[in-house]
């Protein structure tokens, strides 16, 4: 791409994003002087210098979405982040947990195959779709909430159901190695509190230790965090960082 080109292609970026962000905000009542403070004040730079923006090669990506409500900060923090990885010309494949009603329980047929590691045990239809989802794609994203330490029992049943003996672990396992694993992780108690507590090591170790390992190239979380109903004044504080972050994640992974 030309300079000349790449330049129309960044302002055309700014422009999308400024739109889709001030809708974002007026949703939660805010200005967009709180982006302009967020971008100019506490970060002690200029947001749009930060970024450098670029077609690039897209990737693949898979995006594992746990959410019971429409209406939540983390579906807003959801469609952030998607905005930007479209903008970034990135190819994006969704299951919406919820949405699609995914059964989470495992059956008595599904437990023995896995606990008698039985590769080429039958597997159900919606297990192999997500199962090829995976494999179509070149890195996944896991957006969800926090429920007591943990992602919600759709997310931990799409775990438990879908890492299959033969596919994910042993023996011999098919599941292809991705480019990148990432977890953006919405939670309601403050950052502090969840590495004093042990919350923030116990949630890494099992989803980015256990659930992850060796099955991607990058692995990691990042925690949205103080975003409890229970404090108004903090959590309207932090929407307009946490919500930009995740559209610059999008556009820059």
């Amino acid at each position: 791409m030309s300079t000349f080109g790449q330049s129309k292609w960044n302002v055309a970026l700014l422009i999308r994003e400024h739109c889709f962000l001030n809708k974002m905000f007026s949703d939660y009542g805010l200005s967009m002087w709180s982006m302009v403070e967020w971008r100019h004040g506490s970060m002690g730079h200029d947001y749009y210098d930060k970024l450098e923006f670029g077609r690039g090669i897209g990737m693949k990506v898979f995006i594992v979405y746990c959410h019971p409500s429409k209406d939540s900060f983390t579906n807003d923090v959801y469609k952030s982040f998607e905005r930007g990885l479209r903008d970034a010309g990135h190819e994006i494949i969704i299951s919406d947990l919820y949405e699609m009603n995914f059964k989470t329980d495992i059956s008595e047929e599904e437990y023995l195959r896995e606990t008698y590691y039985i590769a080429d045990g039958i597997k159900s239809k919606d297990v192999l779709i997500e199962q090829e989802k995976i494999q179509n794609s070149d890195a996944i994203v896991f957006i969800y909430p926090v429920f007591w330490t943990e992602a919600p029992a759709k997310l931990v049943g799409w775990f438990d159901r879908i890492w299959t003996t033969g596919f994910a672990y042993k023996p011999d396992p098919t599941m292809k190695v991705l480019e990148k694993a990432l977890f953006i992780v919405c939670a309601g108690k403050s950052m502090e509190s969840l590495i004093e507590t042990g919350e923030k090591s116990a949630m890494e170790i099992v989803m980015l230790g256990d659930r992850i390992r060796n099955r991607a190239k990058e692995k990691e979380m990042v925690i949205f965090d103080s975003m409890t109903h229970w404090n108004e004044e903090a959590r309207s504080e932090n929407i307009a960082r946490h919500l930009s972050k995740a559209y610059e994640m999008g556009i820059k992974f």
